[in-house]
This record gives structure tokens, C-alpha cells and sequence, in this order.
């Protein structure tokens, strides 16, 4: 996807939009701007941040710039200043971390396997 000034985003036309690098584009509108992601890197963004960016823009491929960008420069942190990576730490963990655990990360549930606690196993 190509986008520029005009192109339509989920926050209004783009007034500014920035290529940085491997197709991923910064946005800018008259209200808001964010990221946008094509779909072949989306791999390399965990399920539930993407599931995070989607209820903020009605796309896993859009990262509003508020929070969700922080998932993209930490997937893609040779695409940022090094001074941004901190920040989009402190975002993540703040309004997305990563669960403790859900089956769409690793592919599915884990079929045989019984979770036990001490007192069950006799240990």
C-alpha cells in the first residue's frame, strides 16, 4: 500500500505520511495520526496487541498514536529512536501486556497437558 497526503486512514485523510522503513507508514491528520502496518509484518506484532490497536482504529493494521504505536516500534525498534523504546515500554505495559496466557500466541491450546498446583501433585 502506498499511502499519501489525502490517502484515507481511520482518523481522516492524511495530512502527512512518512514511509520509515519496510513499508510501514507514520500518519498524520487533522485529529489524530498513528501507524500503519501492511499485512505481511503484522507476524512480527503479538496477537493481543493487535487485537488492542484494532479497538482503537477498526484495523490490526493501524496503531493510533496515543498507545498502540508502541507495539510497532517495539516489533520494529530499528525503525525508531532509540529514545522512543523506553516510552513504548512503559505504553505496553501499561495498556497492552502480554497475557499470562492466551492460546492465540502460541497457536492453540495445549492439547494433553494438566496444570496442577503443589498441593494436587502431593509435592
Amino acid at each position: 500500500m502506498n499511502i499519501t497526503h489525502g490517502s484515507p486512514t481511520p482518523w481522516g485523510p492524511a495530512q502527512s505520511a512518512d514511509d520509515i522503513g519496510e513499508g510501514i507508514y507514520h500518519v498524520t491528520t487533522a485529529g489524530h495520526g498513528g501507524y500503519y502496518v501492511p499485512t505481511p509484518k503484522l507476524r512480527a506484532i503479538p496477537e493481543h496487541a493487535q487485537r488492542y490497536a484494532a479497538q482503537w482504529s477498526g484495523s490490526r493494521n493501524w496503531y493510533e498514536e496515543d498507545c498502540a504505536w508502541a507495539a510497532v516500534a517495539l516489533a520494529f525498534p530499528h525503525l525508531f529512536p532509540a529514545r522512543a523504546l523506553p516510552v513504548a515500554e512503559e505504553c505496553r505495559a501499561r495498556y497492552f501486556p502480554p497475557p499470562a496466557f492466551d492460546p492465540a500466541e502460541v497457536g492453540g491450546a495445549f492439547d494433553g497437558f494438566t496444570v496442577t498446583s503443589d498441593a494436587d501433585s502431593g509435592l
